[in-house]
Parts: structure tokens; sequence; C-alpha cells
């Protein structure tokens, strides 16, 4: 029954191993996009990550399309976060100048507060500079050299918004509910990225 179902059931341990051993690895755009937004810890174990399986990864077309389409979009919304946590930490601040209200403030608190407000600047200001070139755009540029799949034709992605179509209306996966969101033809990306 597992192998006729193998889908409904969880691998099992060496099944894993054959897997992270040998299978193709490919990563949705979003998991690339979240670079972006990750501490520099956890963007380094992934980077690690990524160079380790280097040799077996690859690349639908769709999502590297989506990823090339929303990376400006990615980082003026991670700009966004900085500027948003400096005018918070900017108006705590000013409320301490005034002596008029809680809270108060000691001058280590002011200083660790005002550090604070240079280490965000600076952040800010290295994504404000990668809009044009960042060192994660040429890592993913690098390791996807040559492991994109190629661009459907007009025709093929035509046929693939009817299949999306028929799959969606039936709540088949990968997508469905993406309609509700994104709209069509976006909401077919998941599926096309599956299909090819």
């Amino acid at each position: 029954m597992r192998l006729a179902l193998h889908e409904y059931f969880r691998p099992s341990k060496e099944e894993f191993e054959a897997l992270w051993a040998h299978a193709l690895i490919t990563f949705d755009a979003s998991s690339l996009l979240n670079l972006y937004g990750y501490s520099a810890e956890t963007k380094k174990d992934l980077v690690a990550a990524y160079e380790n399986f280097a040799p077996r990864i690859v690349l639908p077309y769709q999502f590297a399309l989506e990823y090339s389409r929303n990376r400006a979009k990615i980082i003026s919304k991670q700009i966004a976060n900085f500027q948003k946590a400096q005018k918070d930490l900017e108006e705590l601040l000013k409320k301490h100048e005034s002596r008029q209200e809680q809270p108060y403030l000691s001058s280590k608190s002011v200083k660790a507060v005002e550090s604070i407000l240079k280490e965000l600047a600076q952040g800010k200001s290295r994504l404000e500079k990668s809009m044009a070139a960042d060192e994660e755009s040429d890592l993913l540029l690098s390791l996807f050299d040559g492991k994109i799949g190629p661009e459907p034709t007009p025709d093929q992605l035509s046929a693939l918004y009817a299949d999306g179509k028929k799959r969606f209306d039936k709540e088949v996966p990968p997508g469905f509910k993406d309609i509700k969101e994104k709209g069509e033809p976006d909401c077919y990306g998941d599926f096309i990225a599956w299909s090819q």
C-alpha cells in the first residue's frame, strides 16, 4: 500500500537519506526573496546550504521570473521596515527629551537607542544600494547560472493556463488558493513552475 499511495505517507529514514543525497533541489521564488529579510546569521546559513547543494539545484523558469519581477518590491518593503523602526525609536527619543512624560530614559539607554538608530541607518543604506546590485542577487545569479528551465512559449503558457483553470475549478493543488489573492493569470505561477 505504501508504494501504491506513497504521496500519503511520510518517507522512511532511508528514503529521506536517499533524497538528501541524490534528489534535485529547487526553490520557490519567495524562498529566494526571503534572503532580503533574514538576519545576517540566518542568511549565512541559508547561503551555505545553497552552496552545499549547488551541483543539484535547479530552478523552474517561472520562479526565476517571479524572483526577478519581485526583487525590487521586496527590497523596498524591507527598507520601509527599517524606516518604521527608525521612526518609532526617534519618537521615543523625542518623548524622552521633553522630560514631561514617561518613559524617562537614562543617558545610557539614550546612547543605546542612538546606537540602534545608527545600525538601522546603515542597514537601510545597504538595502538602498542593493536596488542596483547586491550580494544576494549575485549569489543567486551565480548558483543558478545554466540551471534555469526554458522559458515557455506563448502557446505553452496558454495550454498551462487552460490546464491550471481546470485544476483550480476542482481545487487541485498546487496553487489553486492563489486565485483569490492574485487573479488570473498570475494565480497559475505555482502550477506553471510545478509543471516545469
